[in-house]
């Protein structure tokens, strides 16, 4: 796995407009949505240089259970950090604000030495100001994430190009959702958790892995839904 760039969505590639592929493309949609929801609610999205066929049939696999997952995707990611996760996110700094590159940059580092408590909050803010464009149509006021999202999709009907964006919702309802923080501390990354300071055991590498990867999906879908990326 290590070091390979993959072009998603291959198990997609249907015609339109052939009436007879119509029932296989809308089998093919369930399925991917189904898969997407259940990584997203594991807390990972679909790497974005990774193939999607490839994330369907790996999540069916892992079925047995979250840590066999956990595993798999913790593994994966830091088997080649380099080009698993800096080079999927690097590759678009020239669409991203100069405050938020820095912000990646000191990420990547406080990861690469084992401090991983400082990545949760600021790459959960990284985020936030990614999906300001993403979500929010560069409303900086009103924040509609995961609505915004939604209006997307809806938008854009059944095509290749809602596949990062159902992930990415998926993602945002369990990351972004409120909770009872005098209720059992939740063993998933959540904003609300992290940016006001209620988790009480330390955070594993786990999380922020999760957190980049959702970055590098917001990053490759912006551009992938204007169609300024080529498959």
């Amino acid at each position: 796995m290590s070091g390979m760039l993959y072009t998603p969505f291959k198990c997609l590639d249907v015609i339109h407009k052939d009436t007879k592929t119509k029932k296989m493309l809308k089998m093919s949609y369930t399925t991917c949505d189904k898969t997407l929801q259940d990584g997203a609610k594991l807390g990972w999205v679909f790497p974005p240089e990774y193939p999607i066929k490839s994330y369907i049939e790996i999540m069916s696999k892992l079925n047995s259970g979250e840590n066999e997952i956990d595993k798999f995707f913790t593994d994966y990611f830091n088997s080649d950090f380099e080009n698993t996760v800096k080079a999927p996110i690097r590759q678009y700094y020239s669409s991203i604000p100069e405050y938020l590159r820095t912000l990646l940059e000191e990420c990547f580092i406080s990861y690469e030495n084992g401090h991983y408590q400082i990545c949760v909050p600021a790459l959960f803010a990284t985020l936030e100001g990614l999906l300001t464009e993403l979500s929010n149509d560069q409303d900086r006021v009103n924040t509609k994430y995961t609505q915004g999202i939604r209006d997307k999709i809806q938008l854009l009907g059944e095509s290749p190009k809602i596949l990062p964006l159902t992930s990415i919702s998926y993602f945002l309802e369990m990351a972004f959702c409120q909770s009872n923080f005098n209720e059992t501390e939740t063993d998933m990354i959540n904003r609300h958790w992290s940016q006001h300071g209620r988790y009480i055991k330390e955070l594993s590498k786990k999380s922020p892995l999760q957190l980049f990867n959702a970055v590098a999906l917001v990053l490759f879908a912006k551009k992938f839904i204007k169609g300024e990326t080529q498959f």
